[in-house]
């Protein structure tokens, strides 16, 4: 009888650090935002100023290296992945001092990984500097644009443009497909359809390639003249609410929360427009997304801003998380204005100005 031992695969992350003899390093998992966590997957200690991590691999993941006071980024792969810490000199605002500086070497996966996170850092540098410069859009027309905004365009074009490349250039790699998975929200159906048409069968087979793929559906699910999926929820009163209740009515879904400021500001014109269009087939529902599972801040807020259309907390709803996935809900606030069939007529992610056009034009005024 032949018995066949398969090894099990592992990841191997040595690397040197000279000053941090004695101190530890890791690396974890950490998310953002609402999802802030920290799982830490592996830790060593600096011994003769070198270091060592192994592990079993189970896929390929964004981690997190920690030493000192430094965090960098990086993709935890089977390939060997070397660490250089090195104390640098640097200036800032005009003040001469030392900080850790941390380069990571792997495969072709980890280059590009490296591509493009400081191509992503820079983007939302760009957007939030658009912000400031008056709300410039992406999509402006050049010529009404002044030289700062065209500036910032093109910055943005050359961003938009490494992102492409790598994906174009790299179809066989997993980071295309992670880079695919990581720009939907901002790209749209159309585009992300496009970039994942480029990717070679194995890697649209591979754990990315499917978030694509399901990401994807999602997109068609909930795109302009898709029928909105349904739900029922249970709401702030604690009687169930669906979303058949409101068939032949226009109704918004509002997804927002107590701790999102610009969710809260426009509360006062949803006030306005639900006064003005409330007795006139349209309604509004909220759906928040809530950190306090007991609701107190939440409900305080609905009080506040006097909010008087039904609200549901999906937080305390068991399908709350599903609601907003099936909805591709991504950003606060978004909001979604269904027509009386059930059909989906527009989605806004953050300002919604355009509402009140559009609320204008479908009762006449």
């Amino acid at each position: 009888m032949a018995i066949a031992c398969v090894k099990a695969e592992t990841y191997n992350v040595s690397g040197t650090w000279k000053e941090g003899e004695g101190q530890w390093v890791y690396i974890n998992i950490e998310g953002q935002g609402e999802n802030r966590r920290v799982e830490n997957i592996d830790s060593a200690l600096v011994i003769n100023g070198k270091f060592q991590m192994t592990g079993p691999f189970t896929g390929i993941k964004e981690v997190v290296f920690r030493a000192g006071r430094a965090g960098t980024m990086f993709i935890l792969e089977k390939t060997p992945i070397i660490i250089t810490c090195s104390m640098v000199e640097t200036n800032r605002r005009g003040r001469d001092t030392t900080e850790l500086q941390v380069k990571i070497e792997g495969s072709i996966e980890q280059s590009i990984y490296k591509t493009f996170m400081e191509a992503w850092v820079n983007d939302q540098i760009l957007t939030i500097r658009m912000a400031f410069a008056g709300g410039i859009e992406r999509d402006a027309d050049p010529e009404t644009l002044d030289s700062v905004g065209r500036n910032f365009l093109k910055q943005v074009e050359r961003v938009q443009f490494v992102y492409d490349s790598l994906i174009t250039n790299n179809p066989n790699t997993m980071m295309a497909a992670f880079i695919i998975d990581r720009m939907s929200n901002d790209w749209g159906l159309e585009k992300v359809e496009k970039m994942y048409s480029k990717l070679t069968p194995d890697i649209k087979a591979s754990m990315f390639g499917k978030n694509v793929q399901t990401t994807i559906e999602v997109m068609k699910n909930v795109a302009q003249g898709a029928w909105a999926p349904d739900f029922t929820l249970i709401t702030s009163d604690n009687t169930p609410v669906s979303l058949s209740d409101y068939k032949g009515k226009y109704v918004l879904l509002d997804f927002w929360g107590s701790w999102c400021a610009p969710c809260i500001r426009t509360h006062p014109k949803l006030v306005e427009l639900h006064a003005k269009y409330g007795n006139r087939n349209f309604d509004i529902l909220g759906l928040a997304s809530e950190r306090d599972t007991e609701g107190v801040r939440w409900k305080g807020a609905i009080e506040r801003g006097g909010l008087t259309w039904r609200q549901v907390n999906l937080a305390t709803n068991e399908t709350g998380q599903d609601v907003l996935k099936n909805y591709n809900v991504f950003a606060f606030p978004t909001k979604i204005l269904i027509n009386p069939e059930g059909r989906i007529i527009t989605t806004y992610v953050g300002p919604s100005d355009g509402l009140i056009n559009q609320l204008a034009e479908i009762f006449g005024n």
